[in-house]
């Protein structure tokens, strides 16, 4: 299983392809970033201030260029994404 630290560093520094378990229980394939080099200049990462959600990730999706979570119990996989 693949910690919470761990798919942050994979995104920080890489589009990657994540594939988690959704609450309604379908099956769903992201391909999201955290690298600031990849997000839109008006999209930066924002730091919540307010309830913590340690078992959540939040990541930009880069063809829905919006953001996206998932719950990082639920990955079944994450691996970086071919360059296109």
């Amino acid at each position: 299983m693949l910690t919470k630290n761990t798919l942050e560093n994979m995104l920080r520094e890489n589009n990657v392809v994540v594939t988690f378990v959704k609450k309604d229980g379908s099956k769903r394939v992201l391909n999201c970033t955290l690298n600031p080099n990849s997000l839109p200049k008006t999209n930066t990462i924002k730091v919540d201030e307010g309830k913590k959600h340690d078992h959540l990730i939040k990541a930009y999706s880069v063809p829905e260029q919006q953001w996206r979570s998932f719950i990082v119990a639920n990955v079944i996989s994450a691996d970086v994404a071919a360059i296109q």
